[in-house]
């Protein structure tokens, strides 16, 4: 009798376990800390898992995820913040910035690494090396900025495309631009279009191991855009 009290005990806790971590549909917004202002493409993902997604336009997510699990928040420049679900099917974060980290991180290819971690060849120009230059267009924030990188503007006129170039030619008859990415989106329009002031981060990734997630399209490199 004592045998069967202590498998029917065992297996109630089981499914008061199994019932706990179902997973339920949580969404909410994300904004910045002081301001208010919803932040787009902020990385959602789950704890201890690949499972993730990243807010909209108006900082707005949705993610099926336990409900006691945690969901862990991040982006460039800003401190990266864990909060448990506990149940609750709106979960809503505040990001702060982070002045601090902002200069010691490198956009990669999967994500965003501390500097002395990398070592593939990666050069990076944050924020603060952006302001600092009154540049109208995206190869100005580059032009001497990146090493092993050359732009070579030879229309002059306003509003065209500069020749930007990573460690040379890399075909004869083929193109030798680099790949573009914006905001983790592949990015095929006028990179003059791009406001420079819109630009938290400009990561430029110069060889094979670096680029190696993007296949042939990055076989002439890759520039990272953070806005």
């Amino acid at each position: 009798m004592k045998r069967f009290s202590l498998v029917i005990a065992v297996f109630l806790f089981s499914a008061c376990n199994i019932l706990f971590a179902q997973d339920i549909q949580v969404k909410g917004t994300v904004t910045e800390l002081g301001t208010d202002v919803p932040m787009a493409f902020v990385s959602v993902h789950l704890k201890g898992t690949t499972r993730g997604t990243t807010t909209l336009d108006n900082g707005s997510y949705v993610i099926n995820a336990p409900s006691n699990g945690t969901l862990v928040f991040s982006f460039v420049g800003y401190k990266t913040v864990e909060v448990p679900v506990e149940n609750r099917s709106v979960v809503d974060v505040k990001m702060e910035y982070d002045a601090v980290t902002l200069g010691e991180v490198v956009m990669v290819a999967y994500g965003t690494a501390p500097k002395e971690s990398i070592t593939g060849s990666i050069s990076s120009v944050n924020t603060k090396a952006i302001e600092k230059r009154p540049v109208s267009s995206v190869s100005g924030v580059l032009e001497g900025q990146a090493a092993g990188v050359q732009v070579n503007n030879t229309y002059g006129e306003p509003g065209s495309d500069a020749t930007i170039r990573i460690r040379g030619f890399g075909s004869v008859n083929g193109s030798n631009a680099p790949l573009y990415v914006v905001d983790g989106v592949p990015f095929s329009g006028n990179i003059s279009d791009l406001n420079p002031q819109d630009i938290e981060n400009i990561s430029v990734l110069k060889d094979a191991a670096s680029s190696a997630l993007f296949g042939n399209r990055a076989s002439n490199g890759v520039i990272l855009i953070s806005t």
